[in-house]
């Protein structure tokens, strides 16, 4: 969706086949490693961060054993005085949005030959078809 410069990391993401098998290696990965690790998780969805952003950042804070700040809320102010250099800096710079969710449902046609590869994750995180 975004141009990433090619590097090492990038070049995982050259063909719809290839992102979908970099995607069900980083969270295969993960639902491993989260059944093994000894220290206490949290999985935060960026939907429920749009539906109830306070909601979502308290039950973080909270997870951390941090207190609750109002400035949290407030992100974006900070980029008025510290500089983001990452390629997604438009999307950090935008307040929360609902357009990007669903939207892979514009390119179902282009995911189905990859669906079986991404099927587990799906249905792991609660996701439809």
């Amino acid at each position: 969706m975004q141009y990433l410069p090619l590097n090492a990391n990038s070049v995982c993401f050259l063909s719809l086949e290839r992102t979908a098998r970099r995607y069900a290696n980083d969270l295969g990965t993960w639902l491993k490693l989260r059944e093994l690790v000894c220290t206490p998780w949290l999985e935060v969805r960026y939907e429920n961060c749009v539906r109830d952003l306070e909601l979502e950042t308290r039950r973080t804070l909270d997870f951390l054993g941090l207190p609750w700040n109002e400035d949290v809320l407030r992100y974006r102010e900070r980029l008025k005085t510290k500089a983001v250099t990452s390629p997604t800096y438009e999307a950090v710079s935008r307040p929360l949005y609902t357009s990007a969710i669903g939207r892979w449902k514009n390119y179902q046609r282009y995911l189905e030959p990859c669906i079986e590869i991404l099927e587990p994750f799906i249905k792991e995180f609660g996701y439809d078809r």
